[in-house]
């Protein structure tokens, strides 16, 4: 669907590849906040037809994600996603997804006492959320407890929360990050980009039933292949830092 919408971009078909664009995130949601979006100008200045054709804005806490995020500017300020978020959880409080995105928030605004309220409801459910976690050891560094924040991500670490990771390995000096926290990290890249980039199942199957590799990997290269989401490229950055590499 990338491959798609960039070649329709390329040949200046806006609205279908509008569309396109749009059809993508809606099956890979986490590449709503991917740079991607801000490498071309055709895709900043039309980046929130993209999010309106998605059907990510009837998720209100998603949207507050992306206003919270580097994302091209939209028509939506970052108190009017919050109240919007806030408002979903108030009417579905078994969301944990939004109440994690709202106490995060809360965190932001130093409404320490609300984000924990938020994010205990989530942990007394769900104790292996790492989300949740990730955001409770940024509520200890808000307190300026290193100590317990550091718990907190190695915790989520330990579920999949590539975020965390990196929170954990920049809360050390530089030059210092632990070589277990880059390990982990590492582990992590390897499979958690998006389709886009670690595709296996696809690549398996043309492989399996032609011997050759995936017609877009061979015929379609482009700027498609560097979607990825945001906390993708956040790692991959920050194990630059860590490492020099």
């Amino acid at each position: 669907m990338l491959a798609a919408a960039t070649a329709l971009e390329n040949t200046g078909w806006d609205e279908e590849a509008v569309d396109a664009y749009a059809q993508a995130v809606f099956l890979d949601a986490h590449l709503a906040d991917s740079p991607f979006w801000k490498e071309s100008p055709f895709r900043e200045a039309r980046y929130w037809d993209i999010v309106g054709r998605s059907a990510l804005v009837l998720r209100p806490c998603a949207l507050l994600n992306l206003v919270a995020g580097d994302v091209p500017a939209g028509p939506l300020t970052r108190e009017e996603a919050l109240a919007a978020c806030f408002q979903q959880v108030q009417t579905s409080p078994g969301e944990l997804i939004g109440q994690v995105a709202l106490a995060e928030a809360f965190v932001d605004d130093g409404r320490l006492e609300e984000a924990r309220t938020l994010l205990d409801q989530v942990l007394d459910r769900q104790p292996d959320n790492g989300p949740a976690r990730t955001a409770l050891g940024r509520w200890f560094a808000a307190q300026n407890n290193l100590n317990q924040a550091r718990e907190q991500w190695l915790r989520a670490g330990q579920l999949d929360a590539v975020e965390a990771l990196v929170l954990l390995g920049d809360s050390y000096p530089a030059g210092q990050v632990p070589d277990e926290v880059v390990d982990a990290l590492r582990s992590e890249l390897r499979g958690a980009a998006s389709q886009v980039q670690f595709h296996l199942t696809g690549i398996l199957y043309y492989r399996f039933k032609f011997f050759r590799a995936s017609p877009f990997t061979m015929l379609l290269p482009g700027e498609w292949r560097d979607a990825v989401p945001a906390d993708y490229a956040e790692a991959q950055a920050a194990l630059a830092r860590w490492t020099g590499e």
